[in-house]
């Protein structure tokens, strides 16, 4: 049983408890009446005790879990503490999938471009121009024997053609890693849709049976009210009583469980869009 269920599950079993109670008082005035036989409290009674020791069993798991958390935590948790399930929104089909994954594709996506466009301007000619001057003897003129001002300016054209070959296959390099980075994106997109579309359908049924489990647990309900009205008068036993006692209990807690599975797969559902 999931830890986050046992609270709910004591909860049902208390309402259990407690209409048994009311039966069995009941029944003591319709033995006291001559209208039932003693037998038949005794009967739930024991029913009633064995009751008891479940939920005291369940408790005790419950604390046992508490414990094992606290000590996993290095937090003292009382036993009164409540543990609520996480609050989820109502899953919208048409979102766009916002994983980090996504980013991480895409900026190493941009990476291979920039680096593709670096090696790109390394194969460009590059022009300089240049000035350099001072003052001297001799200046420009090797003739003559003077101190003059002295003066060169021009282009400068440097074009590394070594380095070809070696630049188409950085370039093809990189084709292939972004090619491959792109497969790994579409991977990873076509497994998280199918993962989405498993989930949604999940969400779906489970959302039928809680409906269903709402008409169940009405009528178990009223089974077991028509049943308490018999058995007070003698029409059936207190075995057939308690049967329709514990279906109603197993379709309130079936119910309950339902509720926990449709939060936890909402939950799923937000985590595989957006984690």
């Amino acid at each position: 049983m999931h830890f986050a269920s046992l609270r709910i599950v004591i909860q049902i079993l208390n309402l259990k408890q407690k209409t048994l109670q009311q039966q069995i008082s009941q029944m003591e005035s319709s033995v006291k009446n001559g209208a039932a036989l003693p037998s038949n409290t005794d009967e739930l009674k024991a029913s009633l005790l064995q009751l008891r020791q479940q939920i005291k069993d369940i408790h005790s798991n419950r604390y046992s879990t508490l414990q094992a958390i606290s000590l996993i935590t290095g937090k003292p948790i009382g036993d009164s503490v409540l543990m609520l399930l996480p609050d989820t929104v109502e899953p919208d089909q048409n979102s766009t999938v916002e994983r980090p994954e996504l980013k991480q594709f895409a900026i190493q996506n941009q990476l291979f471009q920039e680096q593709s466009g670096l090696l790109h301007t390394e194969n460009i000619p590059k022009l300089n121009a240049f000035v350099q001057g001072g003052y001297g003897r001799p200046g420009l003129n090797m003739l003559s024997d003077q101190f003059n001002w002295f003066y060169m300016a021009g282009l400068q054209l440097n074009w590394n053609l070594w380095d070809w070959h070696y630049n188409r296959r950085q370039q093809q390099s990189l084709q292939l890693d972004a090619q491959q980075l792109n497969l790994q994106k579409d991977n990873f997109l076509l497994q998280t849709n199918v993962d989405l579309a498993q989930e949604w359908s999940e969400i779906g049924s489970l959302e039928e049976d809680i409906k269903k489990d709402e008409q169940i647990v009405s009528l178990r309900e009223k089974i077991r009210k028509t049943a308490s009205s018999q058995l007070a008068h003698g029409v059936i036993t207190p075995t057939e009583y308690l049967i329709q006692l514990d279906d109603e209990t197993t379709a309130r807690i079936q119910q309950q469980a339902h509720i926990i599975q449709l939060r936890f797969a909402q939950l799923n559902y937000q985590l595989l869009k957006s984690k």
